[in-house]
């Protein structure tokens, strides 16, 4: 991010202020000893969207970034043709994924405090527009046309996901939908002491199936274990914390607990369309594809585990 410090004097004009780029949209701030996060951002209809529910996840007591206004009570500003905002920075750090045995103990806090954020969205009211996803659509009508146009891709990824077409279908179509953070991967979920200190980046908030959030984050677990085939082993018993702290907290129909696999695999999908021209990260996904398709009765025996479906 060019020029931080000048866009970051938007906010603090008489002070003395330091900006850190840490990503090309992203920077830190310092101002009278306090942080701040300044990050650039694309859509202001979304990001609309975004100051509206975190207003009302902070008035909820939900542990959210706080919108930082400037001067003149604006949320953002506008920069040489492009929207900025900034929000106080949440203190503490993030998992470390490869750490297990710490994320086994605190896999079911995970779900737990998943779960008191999804009751606090699904009663969130925004007066703008939220984007509306359809999963089956976004599967069917958007990555598998995708993987089928390209040479790289696995053909046996596309010939699984067409002979599970009605299946899917039937799974996906009854499930529960609400607002969902959509980017629930644990870099988004700060910690400081084993306590949740905050969520952060709620730039793609969507109305989609509830149990997204839920399986995404545990296949974004999974993606920073893979490699290692000992670390991959404990992935279902962390799965199973974070469900059972959730469900502690916040029911799941048992459709919702039957589609978990389904919506698991819906992810690989989706990332192995978005990763279809980096050889990497397209292998990485696809094993990690049929790695949860072969593991569809361990998956669906530890959520049978928590609930008598």
């Amino acid at each position: 991010m060019e020029q931080a410090m000048e866009i970051a004097k938007l906010w603090f004009r008489n002070e003395h202020v330091t900006a850190t780029v840490m990503q090309p949209k992203v920077a830190k701030v310092l101002c009278k000893n306090k942080e701040y996060i300044l990050k650039r951002t694309g859509s202001i209809k979304q990001l609309l969207v975004e100051f509206d529910v975190l207003k009302q996840l902070y008035e909820k007591e939900i542990k959210v970034q706080k919108v930082v206004k400037t001067e003149n009570d604006e949320q953002y500003v506008l920069y040489k043709e492009k929207y900025y905002c900034l929000y106080e920075y949440v203190a503490g750090s993030v998992l470390e994924i490869k750490d297990t045995n710490k994320l086994e103990r605190l896999a079911s806090t995970i779900g737990e405090e998943i779960a008191n954020l999804h009751k606090a969205l699904h009663s969130v009211n925004s007066d703008h527009e939220l984007i509306k996803r359809d999963l089956y659509k976004i599967v069917f009508e958007w990555a598998i046309p995708i993987l089928e146009k390209n040479e790289h891709a696995h053909r046996e990824v596309i010939q699984k996901m067409e002979r599970m077409h009605t299946a899917f279908k039937e799974m996906v179509h009854p499930l529960p939908r609400q607002i969902i953070h959509r980017d629930m991967h644990l870099s988004n979920v700060i910690f400081k002491d084993d306590k949740l200190e905050g969520f952060i980046d709620f730039e793609i908030l969507e109305n989609n199936v509830k149990i997204f959030d839920l399986c995404y984050c545990c296949t974004s677990v999974l993606s920073e274990l893979f490699s290692d085939e000992r670390l991959r082993e404990k992935w279902l018993h962390i799965v199973s914390k974070v469900f059972e702290g959730y469900y502690k907290q916040n029911d799941l129909t048992k459709e919702e607990l039957k589609a978990i696999w389904y919506v698991m695999l819906s992810i690989q999908i989706i990332f192995i369309a978005y990763f279809v021209q980096l050889p990497n990260l397209l292998k990485l996904n696809e094993e990690m594809f049929f790695w949860i398709f072969a593991k569809k009765e361990d998956i669906e025996e530890i959520i049978e585990g928590i609930v008598k479906v």
